[in-house]
């Protein structure tokens, strides 16, 4: 799938996201954007991260090199320790 037809899913599913009344946390956002993404998309991997000092955790969703439901300057500093295709 290309990355156009993939940066088209996205903003659909920020779009959706945004209809909600409190923004969700990065886990339950990243786990209802895997099921929101699976069926489209082949390459999908949900990434959970952690970073020090001090302790944060991060999810995330990606698909190859394009990050979905973020940024890159949001995650590039946490190392992962989960990935999930």
């Amino acid at each position: 799938m290309g990355g156009e037809t993939i940066h088209c899913y996205a903003s659909v599913f920020q779009h959706l996201r945004n209809l909600r009344l409190r923004r969700p946390r990065c886990l339950e956002d990243s786990v209802g954007g895997y099921l929101f993404f699976y069926p489209y998309i082949a390459s999908l991997e949900l990434l959970v991260g952690v970073k020090q000092p001090p302790f944060s955790a991060h999810a995330w969703l990606q698909s190859g090199d394009l990050i979905l439901n973020d940024t890159r300057r949001a995650v590039e500093d946490y190392s992962v320790i989960l990935r999930f295709a």
